[in-house]
């Protein structure tokens, strides 16, 4: 499980607890909500990953790392993929995972996370 999902399963777990702002738990879980869907949106977008070279495969960055950057990466190919669909889906979770790390005054390691090389195995995988 990613820096991501892990924080995102912590907060929840908060919220749930939370006898703060019913207001901003709310809204809290409204926005871990959207978070939720447009990942799950991105995963139906890259689920088949079947390629025929490598030059179908690619990768985008995915999330906000509080410190700044992208928390993870992840690899689709182009031979299956709307790409311009999955970038509007992956910049819109950048914007949300990042209002959910300002707003939860959240930290990490500010680790700086490599891109994939990537490769062509009948499907695009991390070389």
């Amino acid at each position: 499980m990613g820096f991501l999902s892990k924080t995102v399963a912590v907060v929840t777990a908060l919220l749930s607890f939370s006898c703060g702002n019913d207001v901003q738990v709310l809204s809290d879980q409204k926005l871990l909500e959207d978070i939720q869907h447009v990942a799950s949106r991105i995963d139906e977008l890259i689920a088949d990953r079947s390629c025929d070279s490598t030059d179908q495969c690619q990768y985008i960055e995915y999330g906000h790392k509080p410190c700044g950057g992208p928390a993870d990466f992840k690899i689709y190919s182009t031979k299956n993929t709307d790409s311009e669909l999955l970038l509007e889906y992956a910049d819109e979770y950048f914007q949300l995972t990042r209002e959910f790390n300002q707003r939860n005054n959240l930290s990490s390691d500010c680790s700086i996370e490599i891109p994939p090389s990537v490769t062509c195995q009948s499907v695009c995988q991390e070389s």
